[in-house]
């Protein structure tokens, strides 16, 4: 899917101190359902986050799928963003757009745009000859773009490894998702009702949403 990225207006924020507004319904990553925090509770993240991700330390985030894999710790995790105008006026609060991907490696942390590391494809033609060795930190981190006439992006799977991290987070979030909105048919209902283009998921999400309705 596309990468999306901030203007100049926009700064992550550290914090939501000084920011008086109420906030809006936060709009989940992956599957992009609408939801009061309130009454939707997903984990937090856990505080290694913020202490070796230099740019999330002080955020509140939550966990929206995790996996791990050998030494590597995968999350996929979001907040809210604190939108600041080019000038005088208070600062508004919106949910992050994309949701963030990242891998830990003990102290070592790389992260990247939620929406591109779940946008691997494999190439049916070549699944057979996948490398087995790990080729990337985070699934897509560096891959090359390959993109439609429509401007819609992906990166091609080259290793089995990324290709089972992204099917181990998947189905991790549908657990997640399950758990935080009460059960799987409040889920796949709530889904039902906000989610006005599934078939735009990735496709990893979309093989393993079609499974799950299946159970």
């Amino acid at each position: 899917m596309f990468r999306h990225f901030l203007s100049a207006g926009v700064i992550l924020a550290a914090s939501l101190h000084g920011v008086t507004q109420s906030r809006p319904p936060m709009v989940a990553p992956l599957f992009p359902i609408s939801y009061d925090p309130q009454r939707v509770h997903f984990e937090p993240a856990p505080p290694s986050i913020g202490q070796f991700c230099g740019d999330l330390r002080g955020r509140k985030l939550w966990v929206y799928a995790s996996w791990s894999s050998g030494e590597t710790k995968y999350f996929i995790v979001s907040g809210y963003l604190v939108s600041h105008p080019d000038g005088p006026g208070p600062g508004s609060i919106e949910p992050d757009p994309t949701g963030i991907a990242v891998a830990l490696q003990g102290s070592k942390c790389t992260t990247d745009a939620a929406d591109w590391v779940m946008s691997g494809q494999v190439d049916s033609a070549q699944k057979a000859k996948l490398s087995e060795a790990a080729l990337e930190i985070l699934p897509g981190y560096g891959a090359p773009s390959v993109c439609d006439k429509y401007g819609t992006c992906h990166y091609v799977v080259r290793s089995r490894q990324t290709e089972a991290v992204l099917e181990g987070l998947a189905s991790d979030a549908l657990k997640r998702f399950s758990k935080a909105f009460g059960g799987k048919e409040a889920f796949l209902s709530a889904f039902q009702q906000t989610v006005r283009h599934p078939d735009l998921l990735e496709p990893v999400l979309r093989s393993r949403l079609d499974e799950y309705r299946k159970k």
